[in-house]
């Protein structure tokens, strides 16, 4: 986060000093940055989450990047609309440095060795978890992790919400300025309240998940599969109806709501299964899912370019989004 920052903040003079490559390589710097953060978070999750809380926490947790999001909108848009373009890079990157000081002080990698912990808590956590304390880790076994059978179904599936989450990112904001005609203070807006029921659904099906795992009512596994599915499926039937509301702004912002509520539903399925498919390595694990289904987010845009050439820009959105589902199903 720390590179990511700097890199935010030093993007105009650098623009303005050595052009648009250099800007790319900023933007690279920053990518390598961020790839680092939810291996880090799958691991600390495993260190600190008892598992039969792992669904609302682990959730609840993950889905801080979509609030983010949602207040990146937002205040992208006011500030576009009434500072200068630089603004955008220099606020978000000082607030990241700011969030750094806070993070290097306040977060611990085991629960045992945090300075502020209270001995109940502790306690608790002893009871739930066993160990607390720094593991003596074997040397990961990279090999077998990837000629594991199950290791690639979820490259597969990540590398769908990546996609999905990609075209949402990056092109929705273009959707509805150029199809739906929103300016951009009211794009910011609009974009960022759809992170909203993503936020509010990814804890919701992270309780349920729980719940169905403590009720022994479903295995671990079949949770973490029904929570994929739903938000491929449901996220991926709401959104390909959007991409053919015309013009109706309602309907269509309406829509992009729903597909992306049930959307919040992998943060119970594919982010959580690096934990249960190793614990020892979750990071390793997770740090290869992510690194593999990122390809999605370069991939994702230029195929969308290509094809908007040729098809109006919400026929391309659908397609593209239906081939990202079906890898996931695949």
């Amino acid at each position: 986060m720390f590179f990511s920052g700097l890199s935010s903040v030093v993007s105009p003079l650098v623009i303005k000093s050595y052009g648009p490559y250099a800007f790319i390589i900023m933007r690279i710097v920053m990518g390598l940055g961020q790839g680092l953060t939810f291996p880090a978070l799958s691991g600390i999750i495993d260190s600190w989450i008892p598992p039969s809380e792992r669904g609302t926490m682990g959730a609840f947790i993950i889905c801080g990047g979509m609030l983010g999001s949602f207040a990146g909108n937002i205040f992208s848009g006011i500030l576009l609309d009434r500072c200068h373009w630089s603004f955008v890079f220099i606020a978000f990157g000082v607030l990241s440095l700011i969030w750094c000081i806070f993070f290097i002080f306040l977060c611990y990698s085991y629960p045992e060795t945090h300075p502020y912990i209270t001995t109940n808590e502790l306690n608790y956590l002893y009871n739930e978890m066993g160990d607390l304390g720094r593991r003596e880790k074997p040397p990961v076994p990279w090999k077998e992790i990837l000629s594991s059978g199950a290791i690639w179904p979820l490259i597969f599936a990540q590398f769908a919400h990546d996609w999905a989450m990609s075209l949402i990112v990056s092109d929705l904001p273009k959707y509805f300025s150029h199809i739906l005609g929103i300016g951009v203070f009211n794009n910011g807006i609009y974009t960022s309240v759809l992170f909203i029921p993503f936020a509010i659904s990814a804890i919701i099906f992270g309780f349920i998940g729980d719940c169905l795992i403590l009720r022994e009512l479903m295995e671990v596994t079949t949770v973490r599969k029904l929570m994929t599915v739903i938000a491929a499926w449901g996220g991926g039937a709401f959104i390909i109806g959007a991409s053919y509301g015309n013009c109706y702004r309602t309907i269509v912002i309406a829509l992009f709501m729903l597909s992306m509520f049930y959307m919040g539903s992998y943060y119970t399925g594919i982010k959580l299964v690096p934990m249960d498919f190793s614990p020892n390595n979750a990071g390793s694990v997770a740090a290869i899912v992510n690194s593999i289904g990122t390809i999605a987010a370069f991939l994702a845009p230029t195929t969308t370019g290509f094809i908007v050439s040729n098809a109006k820009h919400h026929v391309a959105l659908a397609v593209i989004l239906l081939a990202g589902i079906w890898v996931a199903i695949l």
